[in-house]
């Protein structure tokens, strides 16, 4: 079995074991969140430690049940890549917002003296 697979309960509802040691809760979580205009979800531990159970199960009659499966675990890769792009720029992003709350410069201290007036690389100069 796929760390995703969905299996389709009944007319109306769809059952996956998803592995969280592939999906964290986070991506989980928010892409169930997601899809509660279009289902009601209902989520419980599955059998292992690592497996979350998750049942789908449609609000309107009219939505199309293979549609929502394969939006689903787009939706679930998406929210995961999200979630790792996040934590890989963590620092950077940390950075950027310190510097720009800080009266000075965080990364080159020195460079602060500077004048406008001066010119060292000759920017001012006109052609």
């Amino acid at each position: 079995m796929l760390p995703h697979e969905f299996i389709q309960l009944d007319a109306d509802t769809l059952v996956a074991h998803i592995d969280t040691a592939v999906y964290s809760r986070r991506a989980i979580f928010s892409t169930c969140y997601q899809y509660t205009d279009r289902c009601y979800i209902f989520l419980g531990q599955g059998a292992t430690d690592t497996t979350l159970d998750l049942v789908l199960s449609r609000k309107e009659t009219n939505a199309d049940l293979n549609r929502i499966k394969g939006d689903f675990f787009n939706d679930l890769v998406d929210h995961e890549l999200r979630a790792l792009i996040t934590s890989e720029t963590q620092d950077v992003r940390t950075l950027i917002v310190a510097q720009a709350f800080a009266e000075g410069n965080l990364l080159n201290p020195d460079q602060e003296s500077g004048d406008y007036n001066d010119d060292p690389r000759g920017i001012r100069k006109h052609s």
